[in-house]
């Protein structure tokens, strides 16, 4: 659990989109963004709060709660797809592929 308001502080209408954004960004880059001056996090608490520093983790989704002023709430829950797959393609040595020229020292001759 990360508190990205801890780093940027309210932006009031823009809040919600801020957190939408450093949720996709955390996946992305498999990077949890710390909770700032979390020094003396409650040993009551079970779960981590990442305090102070960011941390590496691969995560598949990650979920972000925007708590507006006048019960504007919204929860969004991203995930992880498989990236786009690579181009299939046949292996060419060089020098022979159509249009190209060969490089080596037999056809300067």
């Amino acid at each position: 659990m990360s508190a990205n308001k801890s780093l940027v502080g309210h932006a009031m209408a823009a809040a919600g989109a801020l957190e939408a954004i450093a949720t996709v960004l955390t996946l992305v880059h498999r990077l949890v963004p710390p909770t700032a001056n979390l020094h003396d996090p409650d040993p009551g608490i079970v779960f981590d709060c990442v305090p102070n520093v960011a941390r590496p983790a691969a995560l598949g989704a990650a979920v972000s709660n925007s708590f507006g002023f006048g019960g504007q709430n919204l929860s969004l829950l991203f995930r992880r797809t498989a990236g786009p797959r690579e181009p299939r393609c046949r292996s060419v040595r060089p020098g022979t592929a159509p249009g190209s020229r060969s490089s080596s020292p037999e056809s300067a001759a």
